[in-house]
């Protein structure tokens, strides 16, 4: 009988030892709902982000040039030294004006030698040929003139130019030249000594990719030197500001080019500088490793730059765009609930002995929940069972 008191005492005691430890915790969790502890964790995801696309690009001015001649196309490689477009400077129409006419009246005077040294009216074939295709000419610039053709009026002055000189010399051939015509025809070569309005552009630069298309934004981006309300400016103007009438064409470095985009202060959909992440065009199938070039806090965002060491050609001509960065890590997770933020550095408060201390981490990676976060402090070893607590 003393045996069975004993067995239901210790029982009762064990069963009120039971009932007090799960009050206990009961009461902890009722006093600290906002703990837990840290998990290890395995994350991928995907943030979608509206960049602005940088090109290390130098811009070209027109200078004195009037008309030009691009001897290139949008978007072709052009080497150093390669040439670029033909300038013609203003006073080049006046002159190859007068230049025009005084071939016109030395050939008037080789029409009049011919009839009286050869006694005939009637002209070779290749001149009649080469007077048509004369007469062709001066109808086809009358009507770029007047609107009525799209043709490239110094291709046709350029082509006017050259058939009057073969026409001159097929006429010096037939002719022998008097005192006048030949006063005339000395006037004439003295001109085209003279005739310096014309000049050929080269690159005096690096090779790179070549664009008439320029947007403004060629001398006022610097990786460097940029901030997050560039960047938001840009954004809500859909990349573009006046570009200088001076502006001929940029040249922008093949191998290189940059995002940069903002990201709200507290947001844990964040990149760390130095890592590398891979980027993709919002609807492209191409995607490239990107080096997290820069991540600098403003006052109510942060700023991300992106180094993609790719060919520029995809986006020579594209200033904004959509992108999608993949992020993955392995480490110990905690809540999105349990990060707070101090001018854009993600805390969490970590238990450390009796106290909670505060810990400034990096946020490798993060989803609609959670995120996987590593002490800034090399030193400190966030590891799976640590304690934290909410802010």
């Amino acid at each position: 009988m003393a045996a069975n008191k004993g067995r239901k005492r210790r029982f009762v005691i064990a069963v009120a030892v039971l009932l007090l430890a799960a009050l206990g915790v009961g009461v902890y969790f009722i006093v600290n709902p906002s703990t837990g502890r840290m998990k290890s964790a395995a994350m991928e995801s995907v943030m979608e982000v509206s960049g602005v696309i940088i090109r290390q690009e130098t811009v070209t001015q027109r200078g004195d040039a009037y008309h030009i001649h691009y001897l290139v196309n949008d978007g072709d490689f052009v080497q150093s030294n390669q040439p670029i477009a033909t300038i013609y400077e203003r006073g080049y129409d006046d002159y190859l004006n007068n230049m025009v006419a005084l071939e016109q009246q030395i050939y008037q005077q080789q029409l009049a030698l011919l009839r009286v040294q050869l006694g005939q009216d009637n002209l070779p074939a290749n001149l009649v040929q080469i007077n048509n295709d004369i007469n062709a000419l001066v109808d086809a610039i009358a009507d770029v003139s007047s609107g009525e053709s799209q043709q490239s009026f110094l291709t046709l002055q350029q082509q006017l130019g050259e058939l009057l000189a073969n026409r001159r010399v097929i006429m010096e051939q037939l002719v022998v030249a008097d005192d006048a015509l030949i006063a005339n025809i000395n006037s004439l070569r003295a001109m085209e000594a003279a005739f310096n309005l014309k000049s050929t552009m080269v690159n005096l630069g690096s090779a790179g990719y070549i664009s008439f298309n320029l947007d403004g934004y060629e001398n006022a981006l610097m990786p460097d030197l940029l901030n997050t309300t560039q960047i938001s400016d840009l954004l809500s103007s859909n990349g573009r500001i006046s570009s200088s009438n001076a502006d001929l064409y940029r040249i922008a470095a093949a191998d290189y080019w940059y995002v940069a985009f903002n990201a709200p202060i507290d947001s844990a959909e964040r990149l760390i500088e130095g890592q590398v992440y891979t980027i993709t065009p919002k609807g492209s199938d191409v995607s490239y490793n990107a080096y997290c070039k820069t991540v600098r806090t403003f006052t109510s965002r942060i700023m991300f730059v992106l180094e993609i060491n790719a060919d520029v050609a995809p986006v020579l001509n594209m200033r904004t765009g959509e992108f999608l960065i993949n992020r993955s890590a392995i480490g110990v997770s905690v809540p999105l609930t349990a990060l707070s933020y101090n001018e854009g550095v993600a805390i969490v408060l970590v238990k450390k002995g009796d106290e909670y201390v505060e810990i400034p981490v990096y946020v490798m990676c993060s989803d609609e929940k959670d995120a996987i976060v590593l002490a800034q402090d090399s030193n400190i070893q966030l590891r799976e069972g640590l304690r934290y607590k909410m802010p």
